[in-house]
């Protein structure tokens, strides 16, 4: 257990995403920390107890703690899988918070443990939001919360582009006009109509598109809002300068515009689809300002399957092959039980030729274990090639071929091939490591391509 740098709050640990076997905390330890008064020589019951008052954050984290030794030789370590995030654990005594749980990206090797990730999201542009749960704060700063600086950096570019034609909404106003128009302000006619001067002037009601209405003062707000976290020293300088040129030119168009404080924007039914995510992006700043950090996490397994894709998909163009992505493969049967399959949905297929490549992305710990012979990741494996098995049972060619992509701390490929010589056919499997960096995206896109190029063009 370690203090956190940025606060006088204890983290209880902070491990990497599939961690497979984390350092082992002993009961001593843990038992000091939490000023328990618990009988020394029954460890193991009180390491129990404090898994079981804690199982549905253990859980919303992914984490799999297991206790071993006995009495006051017990110990625990953890096993982490595919979130990243934060939860407050409690002690079993009295419920008070003992310190936060934190898990950070696997491949991270910077100060700033997210600055990767949010250089992925931005590469790819797409949105992968956390998920909060607001039962529980953790007891730890700011430093803890999700990157704040991603969701700014994401408005500004959603703003920019939804200004560049002008968003416009009516406005009503009253003014006065000397002949009567639709909409009449009746009462206020008839209590001056007395006034001869006045007798041949109407107020009305008028409506006129304009830019400068209420929903446009809350987005500055959000916009405000994006720029003091952006200011921020703890948001890295590579971010803040991709982004200046965006805020100064920003800065400039809304010059004008009042800024009104606002709890979340109203998205219409009625809005355009690029305004209606212009508002989702700008509520999440609106959250991420609040002054409470509650438990939340991140599915990087939703992150990797896209950056594979998005690696394929830089493939197909070059190789001039049609990808599908997660494309459903219905299953037909005259009679399904409930719990039967309709479909199969590998993440990538690649048609060229005639000639198919199947590729299934897993976020798993594998690559970083290759000389690890544990039960457990013998069963994820099978499971894992069983499944892709499945999806190329759907190519008629004799010879096929596909792909098995693991997150690794370098690119890394391994060729298997299962032959058939009864029936005169063959499965060639490729396992790829595929490093979760952004600086390694163009090698991992080459040494790919040359395989893929290779397994297509075999007859």
């Amino acid at each position: 257990m370690k203090k956190d740098k940025h606060s006088s709050k204890i983290i209880f640990s902070e491990l990497c995403a599939l961690t497979e076997r984390s350092r082992s905390y002993s009961g001593l330890e843990i038992d000091k920390k939490l000023s328990s008064k618990t009988d020394k020589r029954h460890l193991s019951k009180y390491l129990q107890r404090m898994i079981d008052y804690n199982k549905h954050l253990f859980e919303f984290l992914e984490i799999e703690p297991t206790i071993e030794g006995t009495e006051k030789n017990a110990s625990m370590w953890f096993k982490t899988g595919k979130y990243i995030g934060a939860i407050p654990l409690r002690s079993p005594d009295h419920g008070n918070p003992i310190g936060d749980f934190v898990v950070n990206p696997r491949y991270s090797n910077s100060e700033d443990r997210l600055i990767e990730y949010c250089e992925i999201l931005t590469m790819l542009n797409e949105d992968i939001e956390p998920e909060f749960n607001d039962s529980y704060p953790l007891i730890s700063n700011f430093s803890l919360r999700p990157p704040a600086y991603l969701d700014a950096t994401k408005y500004i570019q959603h703003l920019s582009e939804s200004l560049e034609p002008g968003w416009q909404h009516f406005q009503c106003s009253v003014g006065e006009f000397n002949f009567p128009k639709n909409n009449i302000e009746w009462k206020k006619y008839l209590n001056r109509e007395y006034d001869p001067v006045k007798k041949l002037r109407f107020p009305c009601r008028v409506s006129r598109l304009s830019r400068a209405h209420k929903e446009m003062f809350e987005l500055k707000y959000a916009f405000d809002i994006s720029c003091n976290i952006l200011s921020e020293t703890t948001t890295p300088i590579k971010i803040r300068v991709s982004i200046k040129d965006k805020i100064i030119s920003l800065n400039k168009k809304l010059a004008n515009f009042e800024s009104k404080s606002t709890a979340e924007i109203k998205i219409h039914g009625y809005d355009p689809p690029k305004i209606k995510n212009l508002k989702k992006q700008a509520n999440r700043v609106l959250r991420q300002s609040g002054n409470e950090i509650v438990a939340w996490r991140i599915d990087l397994s939703l992150l990797f399957e896209k950056y594979v894709q998005y690696i394929f998909r830089r493939i197909s163009k070059e190789i001039g092959a049609h990808q599908l992505d997660n494309t459903k493969m219905p299953l037909m049967a005259t009679q399904t039980p409930r719990w039967g399959l309709k479909y199969l949905e590998p993440d990538i297929v690649l048609l060229k030729d005639s000639k198919y490549l199947f590729a299934d992305a897993k976020y798993k710990s594998h690559m970083y274990n290759e000389k690890s012979a544990s039960v457990g990741l013998k069963d994820e494996y099978r499971r894992d090639l069983h499944q892709l098995l499945a999806y190329m049972a759907f190519n008629p060619e004799k010879n096929k071929t596909g792909c098995l992509c693991y997150p690794a701390s370098s690119f890394k490929i391994q060729k298997m091939r299962y032959v058939a010589g009864r029936w005169n056919t063959q499965q060639t499997i490729y396992l790829i490591g595929i490093p979760m960096k952004k600086e390694e995206t163009e090698n991992t896109v080459r040494q790919i391509a040359a395989m893929v190029s290779n397994e297509l063009q075999r007859t």
